[in-house]
């Protein structure tokens, strides 16, 4: 069975805090290691000063990478409830067959092209919450539904670009890559 790691970095007034785990499908996930070190540059939840954030965020992650003795490429960070706003949506396409994976993307694509954004707001995550075939409903993505017509129920994470601007900048000229939000 494939297993991978999940890194999640929390950052806040206080701490900056990282865990890691090691997940796999049909599994909990089994909690290798943490970290928290004292935050810098936040203030308010908020990232005021990129630079001085970005020594925490390293900092956290190099004692996590200890702790665990692994090294980690990517991340999901965590954002303020405050700058994020939820919507979900649904997407009805004719299959007449097998679900695939590109029917499930291309509903997925449908749905980011079709949800409201503001000027100063982008799409951070899009995750399928359900899916139907005709009238069989399935949360699992891996099983194998035929029919004809085929319901995507999808939520979909808006933040507003500057937050989701400044993590990406924490991870510039890093080995760190924003996974997703």
């Amino acid at each position: 069975m494939q297993e991978f790691l999940v890194t999640a970095i929390d950052i806040g007034t206080q701490k900056i805090s990282a865990s890691c785990g090691l997940s796999s499908i049909g599994k909990e996930v089994e909690i290798l290691g943490s970290s928290c070190v004292y935050s810098k540059g936040v203030e308010k939840g908020k990232i005021t000063d990129v630079e001085k954030c970005k020594e925490a965020f390293l900092e956290a992650l190099d004692n996590l990478e200890d702790d665990i003795d692994r090294e980690i490429k990517d991340i999901y960070i965590g954002l303020p409830v405050e700058d994020v706003r939820i919507e979900e949506y649904s997407c009805e396409q004719n299959i007449n067959g097998v679900v695939t994976p590109k029917n499930l993307r291309n509903a997925l694509e449908f749905i980011k092209e079709n949800t409201f954004v503001n000027d100063d707001e982008q799409i951070c995550d899009i995750f399928i919450n359900y899916y139907k075939v005709d009238e069989k409903l399935s949360l699992d993505l891996t099983e194998t539904l035929e029919g004809d017509k085929l319901l995507v129920n999808a939520t979909v994470v808006i933040c507003k670009r500057e937050i989701i601007r400044n993590y990406m900048e924490l991870c510039a000229g890093t080995r760190y890559s924003i996974k997703g939000f």
